[in-house]
């Protein structure tokens, strides 16, 4: 991970591919908490199975503020990746150790 974090655009994807991710644990968590049924569930994450299993137990880490505050705190990183001479590992350090702190 340190050796892709040392490119830019790779550290961009590793970052997209992240926030992928958390939005569709918040998505998860909207619908579970909304009540829906694992069949709509299913045909909004396009999972079944053990990934679908995965990805609820992992929304059920989470508080919504947390997941806000990572895609803020992502949206704030990818502005720092294409603007900063920073180095991207760093960069993305800071996002972990913020995402870990768990303000809520």
């Amino acid at each position: 991970l340190r050796r892709v974090l040392t490119n830019e655009s790779e550290a961009l994807r590793i970052l997209h591919a992240l926030v992928g991710h958390f939005r569709r644990l918040w998505q998860v968590k909207d619908l579970l908490g909304s009540g829906a049924p694992e069949a709509q569930i299913e045909r909004a994450t396009g999972l079944r199975g053990q990934r679908l299993r995965s990805l609820v137990s992992q929304s059920r880490a989470y508080a919504v503020n947390d997941l806000q505050r990572f895609i803020h705190k992502s949206a704030e990183l990818d502005l720092a990746l294409k603007t900063s001479r920073a180095s991207p590992a760093g960069l993305f350090d800071a996002l972990v150790l913020d995402v870990c702190l768990r303000h809520s």
